[in-house]
């Protein structure tokens, strides 16, 4: 091949071997052997033409692209191997007006190589002149350029995906460049924030001019690679309008692994907060309220103590002085003392709920304490011809005794007011290593999906054999209240007329 291109050379120059033309044509020959190595090291893609096109030279790399080796493409013409009617025309013009050509990305299928289908080349051609300036020759440059154009092609389809991904997330995404421009925004980002004309392409901050600095800061930590998240953000914009968040950030990475720019993850959370916000405004207010119920209960029970007080003396005073059998001042004396024991239940519903009752935890006897309880009872069950009674418990309690007897007292009036036949029993019982008592009675019972509102304060169940017993719905209210203060739990068991179970826990000193 040296010497072909050796003679070529000396072709193209008129060097004639005779005296001193002998040196300069082997100094050429060098220089040609020279330059025939170096173009075989490089992977561009060299070759030079005649005037026909034909291969005088090329290099390896020129050839192994080609599938074939320098020997069998030199003589052969370029566009008999590969035809192709643009390019013949680009090289028509470099040889006939001497003026380069270069192309970028230049697009050629192989036709005996169609499993490559379309490649992508940079390449240029220019002219070589002899000295008279007539074109000789064609020098073609090439490099393969499809890896590059695949790699961007699938980078410019995939920044499309995104793209489409983002405008159509059913969320608040927004996506920057370095510069915190916008590369792709969804629709809900563009609702939430009230933005009615295309941003891509414009700055974050001037969109929102009024953007803390703080939120900047966050930017330039998630710039510099670092990811960041927040539950609850208020942004107080520009017009007045409050608009509370919930955000991430997250850095995304170019192809040489570099931090381009970041992604922002928003929700609103405007409306949860607004709703929160009503809801606390409105527990305040039902505080406000319970309290002044509470003040205004706990007042009249105080105010009418005192005159039923005086009026059940006075009963007692006026029987002392009428005849045996007489059953008016009786009659009277219950309706009193009915209306006593709704004002007690009146004023410890009130305590209870100004928290004013500060349990006083000790041990106590649970036999002596239910004995005191059923004591204030036996006389209406003995006129109602119920019985009353009670399996003894033989251990001593540790709560607070006063406050278990009033639960204690409201079981058994609110078993023995609403049982007409048969009678109550009271029960120890030890269930899943618990110590509880059980109050049984045989009464009109509960429908199943009742037992939840009994508990509630002046509930009445619509039933006519209960609505005509006395009541007012405060006794078991007073129950619920006062167990959940003592931190003890209670158990219902009912069935419409076959009778009722109410059990409270009782915690019992160690034996």
């Amino acid at each position: 091949m040296v010497r072909r291109i050796g003679a070529l050379w000396r072709k193209i120059v008129g060097v004639r071997r005779h005296g001193a033309a002998d040196d300069v044509a082997a100094t050429l020959e060098r220089k040609s052997a020279l330059l025939d190595a170096v173009m075989d090291t490089t992977d561009v893609m060299l070759a030079y033409l005649d005037r026909e096109f034909s291969f005088v030279w090329v290099n390896h790399a020129y050839a192994g692209g080609c599938r074939m080796t320098p020997a069998e493409l030199v003589g052969k013409n370029h566009f008999a191997l590969y035809p192709h009617t643009d390019n013949e025309v680009i090289f028509r013009r470099v040889r006939d007006t001497g003026e380069p050509a270069f192309f970028k990305d230049k697009p050629f299928a192989f036709p005996d190589q169609p499993e490559r289908g379309t490649t992508y080349w940079d390449w240029s051609l220019s002219p070589h002149r002899d000295g008279s300036g007539r074109t000789i020759g064609l020098v073609l440059s090439l490099r393969e350029t499809t890896p590059y154009v695949m790699a961007q092609r699938s980078s410019r389809e995939n920044a499309e995906r995104m793209r489409l991904f983002i405008e159509n997330a059913p969320a608040g995404i927004a996506m920057f460049d370095r510069q915190m421009r916008y590369l792709a925004v969804s629709k809900r980002f563009m609702e939430d924030f009230g933005i009615a004309t295309d941003i891509v392409g414009r700055s974050h901050y001037d969109v929102f001019p009024e953007i803390p600095e703080r939120w900047r800061a966050y930017h330039r930590r998630g710039l510099a690679g670092e990811a960041l998240e927040c539950e609850e953000d208020r942004f107080a914009r520009a017009d007045g309008r409050v608009h509370w968040g919930r955000w991430k950030i997250r850095p995304w990475h170019d192809d040489a692994g570099k931090v381009g720019g970041i992604v922002l993850f928003t929700e609103d959370i405007t409306a949860r907060k607004d709703t929160e916000a009503a809801l606390v405004a409105s527990k305040a207010e039902a505080e406000r309220a319970n309290e002044a119920k509470s003040r205004f209960l706990g007042s009249i029970s105080h105010d009418l103590r005192q005159p039923i007080f005086a009026i059940s003396l006075y009963i007692d005073t006026l029987r002392s002085r009428l005849p045996p059998g007489d059953t008016l001042l009786t009659n009277l004396k219950d309706c009193v003392g009915g209306l006593g024991a709704m004002l007690s239940n009146l004023l410890d519903l009130s305590k209870l709920d100004a928290g004013v009752v500060a349990p006083a935890v000790r041990d106590f006897d649970a036999d002596e304490l239910l004995a005191k309880v059923f004591a204030a009872h036996e006389p209406l069950a003995r006129i109602k011809g119920l019985q009353l009674r009670a399996r003894r418990f033989g251990r001593r309690g540790c709560t607070d005794p006063a406050l278990f007897q009033r639960i204690l007292h409201n079981l058994v009036a609110n078993a023995v007011r609403y049982t007409n036949r048969g009678g109550v029993l009271v029960v120890p019982r030890y269930r899943d290593g618990r110590s509880w008592v059980e109050v049984w009675d045989t009464g009109i019972g509960i429908p199943h999906d009742k037992t939840d509102e009994i508990f509630e304060e002046f509930r009445q169940l619509d039933n006519d054999e209960r609505n005509a017993e006395k009541g007012v719905g405060l006794g078991l209210a007073i129950v619920a209240r006062t167990a959940a203060l003592l931190g003890l739990q209670i158990r219902v068991a009912s069935r419409v007329g076959r009778g009722s179970m109410f059990a409270v826990e009782l915690p019992l000193t160690p034996a």
